[in-house]
């Protein structure tokens, strides 16, 4: 789980490494950013990068990037 702090935000993408991850694999619901745990169970043990493209302010494009590790 991955908050944005401030005003209000809209997710307009997530990519895992340079991949889109489709809209069905997570939600973001008041800046709360909530990756499925059936997507994250399909992919391999190790470090994913997802890149957040969060829409704030009068409209701004702001990316944030994290690390996630996925192990058994």
């Amino acid at each position: 789980m991955v908050t944005v702090s401030g005003a209000p935000a809209t997710l307009s993408n997530l990519k895992n490494s340079n991949s889109n991850v489709n809209t069905e694999n997570y939600t973001f619901a008041n800046n709360v950013l909530t990756i499925k745990s059936a997507y994250l169970a399909l992919q391999s043990n190790g470090e994913k990068t997802f890149t957040l493209s969060v829409v704030v302010g009068d409209g701004d494009v702001v990316d944030f990037v994290i690390a996630v590790t996925v192990g058994d």
